[in-house]
């Protein structure tokens, strides 16, 4: 997932954000040249974890253009 151009951080921080507002972790792309990207993990997911985690990244996003990062 590309993270939105508006968002102020690069995606290591995105991601300890949102570890830290214990919304959901990811990979952080840019390790493996993708700047600005998240990898997801979904292997064993139900399709309401799936949805869990798209509705707490769109919290996460909130939470980013709230607080103007």
């Amino acid at each position: 997932m590309r993270l939105p151009e508006w968002i102020k951080v690069d995606d290591k921080a995105f991601v300890e954000k949102a570890t830290e507002l214990e919304k959901f972790s990811a990979i952080p792309a840019s390790v493996f040249g993708a700047v600005s990207c998240l990898r997801f993990g979904y292997a064993g997911m139900t399709r309401g974890s799936i949805e869990k985690l798209s509705k707490n990244l769109q919290d996460v996003l909130d939470y980013f253009q709230k607080n103007n990062y």
